[in-house]
């Protein structure tokens, strides 16, 4: 079977889980696989869900949706891309003079080994430099603010969210996939509730701890929390693209107004990704109901698969169950 358009793969090589992630990815598997999944559940969603625009004709849609459903990778996006535009902003919190004083001088002797001004001099430099950073610290220290070397994946743990699908779906043209947590406990563990507050996250300089960055990348403002959007955030990543096991994907949602003429696209990917030996997904079709503002979502029967190939789409007959 012939490939979709899809834009170039690259070889890239994953960012590494932080350290305790990796050490409960380790304990994780010496535990019986129930044993995992109580332990996720129990403070976890059952399921994670991830809303796109589809359209066939559209090569970025394509790559998309094959990055996830046959590639098994999550795409890190860079926060200065997405759609609120008070994405990691923060309040600026300057430590105390002796801190900055001390900052600027390595940060002096590192830079200019081979000053020849007097002692004097330099402390002279150095408390100018203290003094502007009070009055403008984001000309100083804006690099710490840059978000290109990070990257982050949002998650929802609901299916049926009018005002997703709206937003992030095409207005219920696009579908929304959907991802069993426990079948990957090391990476879906990293999906970390956002903090929904509408004051800004405290910023330190010059020390700028780990903990400021993250908080920045995983704080909202409260109008957003209808999402109860989960984030996995990476700092300083050397790839765009994390892999996760391919079994933790089990379904696909079409949104209620999905054209029916994007279905082959849809059936040539989940060929392919049959044709891959990967675990089946299934489908889903969500609908409006016909007395009441809300969404439901129906599992659509298994399409049979044959050589490569789907044929004949049956009809849903059971409502689906979170």
């Amino acid at each position: 079977m012939d490939d979709p358009v899809l834009l170039p793969k690259l070889k890239l090589t994953a960012p590494e889980l932080p350290p305790f992630l990796a050490d409960y990815a380790a304990i994780a598997k010496k535990m019986p696989n129930w044993a995992v999944r109580a332990a996720l559940m129990s403070q976890y969603p059952r399921h994670l869900y991830n809303y796109l625009r589809f359209d066939s004709a559209s090569e970025e849609s394509l790559r998309n949706l094959s990055t996830m459903l046959v590639d098994s990778n999550l795409y890190l996006n860079d926060p200065a891309d997405f759609n609120d535009p008070f994405e990691f902003k923060n309040r600026l919190v300057l430590d105390d003079d002796e801190v900055l004083k001390h900052f600027f001088s390595v940060v002096h002797s590192v830079t200019h080994p081979n000053d020849t001004r007097s002692p004097s001099a330099r402390d002279a430099l150095i408390e100018e430099l203290v003094a502007k950073v009070k009055t403008a610290p984001e000309q100083i220290f804006g690099v710490l603010f840059e978000t290109h070397s990070h990257g982050v994946h949002c998650f929802t743990p609901e299916p049926k969210s009018q005002l997703m699908w709206s937003h992030y779906a095409d207005s219920h043209r696009g579908i929304c996939l959907q991802f069993r947590t426990s079948y990957d406990v090391p990476t879906f563990l990293a999906a970390g509730a956002v903090d929904y507050c509408d004051d800004f996250p405290d910023f330190h300089i010059p020390t700028a701890p780990q903990a400021d960055t993250v908080a920045m990348m995983m704080r909202k403002g409260t109008s957003w929390s209808y999402e109860k959007e989960r984030r996995i955030a990476m700092l300083a990543i050397n790839s765009r693209l994390l892999s996760f096991e391919p079994r933790a994907l089990t379904g696909l949602i079409l949104g209620s107004r999905f054209p029916k003429k994007h279905l082959p696209a849809i059936q040539q990917m989940l060929a392919k990704r049959f044709d891959r030996g990967l675990p089946k997904v299934q489908l889903y079709q969500a609908e409006a109901q016909d007395t009441a503002y809300r969404l439901s979502v129906r599992k659509l029967e298994s399409m049979p698969l044959n050589s490569g190939a789907i044929s004949g789409v049956i009809p849903w007959d059971s409502i689906y169950e979170r």
